[in-house]
């Protein structure tokens, strides 16, 4: 491994995995990002699962200007396929998942190993920004000092102050050793939430953790239609296999407000999927209500802390009245439309 002055002696490989699908439009920027990071030993994997522009070639050209690139040509197998390709074939220390329309601060690696100069962390995570790229407003997620006082250390003890965060495989510095030694992978026969489940199956490896207070990951939204912002069939019976698989995870490792947070993700699905294939269908919104509803009415029936628009909601569902809850839905979703626009 090289040894690098600027790296303060560090010579940790940490591997990137890339996967990228039509995006040469934002491409460029993404591994610009990414070859100029202040840590430079990096095994950049770009992953180009079947692009039918020139993202590939882009692919290509940056592997022809920089030896720490690496570039495998899939047929379109989606994201998950893409990332385990790359799993399969790194070599780093560690390994970082970066998507190919997003952007990374200048210091994002040096930042996550930095902890590890110190501790030997199974799992070390920042905050990130969403930017929404014509409207030009910007949101921060990282912790408030309030939430960082009450942090303990403890992985499953604090899971639910920084739940959002984790999400997506993005943003995190993951151990190759752990992914590896227990077969981990992303799902292939999903075609939605399959980084949550690679997600669940790595935290439950996971000792200690350090998290960064800093926004250094750049999530962009775009105007266009993206895989992750389809709404179809195959989309919401995945989130909603993810959502089983998150009450399990949940109960299994004894996460502190486990209740809270599965009403608010069901909640989210709920709102998700009000509109399905762009067609405005009542009786197919309360179809998938009430299979949602199915996997946490136990929760939703004996929580005591809700919010009030989630106790007016478990008013409706106790009711049986869903109208009003699809005619929020609804505005929700043209608020976000305008929001994309």
């Amino acid at each position: 491994m090289i040894k690098n002055v600027a790296n303060q002696g560090v010579t940790w490989l940490v591997s990137i995995i890339i996967p990228v699908y039509n995006v040469e439009k934002y491409l460029t920027k993404c591994l610009d990002s990414v070859i100029n990071q202040t840590y430079s030993n990096l095994e950049i994997i770009l992953v180009d699962d079947g692009s039918t522009d020139r993202s590939g070639v882009i692919c290509d050209e940056y592997a022809g200007l920089d030896q720490r690139i690496k570039v495998i040509h899939n047929k379109n197998s989606g994201v998950s396929s893409a990332r385990n390709a790359g799993i399969r074939i790194c070599k780093g220390d560690f390994v970082a998942f970066i998507d190919s329309d997003d952007y990374v601060d200048k210091k994002y690696i040096f930042s996550l190993l930095e902890p590890l100069m110190k501790d030997n962390y199974d799992f070390v995570f920042c905050g990130y920004l969403d930017l929404y790229v014509k409207s030009k407003k910007k949101s921060y997620h990282r912790l408030s000092d309030k939430e960082l006082s009450v942090l303990t250390g403890i992985f499953f003890k604090d899971y639910h102050i920084f739940n959002q965060l984790m999400w997506y495989p993005w943003l995190k510095l993951y151990k190759r050793d752990i992914i590896l030694n227990n077969k981990l992978w992303f799902p292939e026969d999903l075609t939605d939430a399959e980084d949550h489940f690679f997600n669940f199956s790595y935290f439950e490896k996971v000792k200690n953790y350090k998290y960064i207070n800093q926004a250094l990951y750049i999530y962009c939204h775009r105007s266009g239609i993206s895989l992750s912002r389809q709404k179809t069939v195959l989309s919401y019976y995945s989130n909603l296999k993810k959502l089983k698989r998150e009450k399990e995870f949940y109960k299994k490792n004894n996460i502190a407000c486990y209740d809270n947070l599965l009403i608010t993700s069901a909640m989210f699905l709920i709102r998700k999927y009000s509109i399905l294939n762009s067609s405005l269908d009542y009786s197919g919104f309360k179809q998938r209500t009430k299979e949602i509803l199915q996997v946490i009415w136990e929760e939703l029936e004996n929580v005591e802390n809700l919010s009030y628009k989630y106790k007016v909601a478990r008013s409706c569902f106790d009711k049986n009245i869903y109208f009003p809850l699809y005619l929020y839905c609804i505005f929700r979703h043209f608020i976000e439309l305008l929001m994309m626009s």
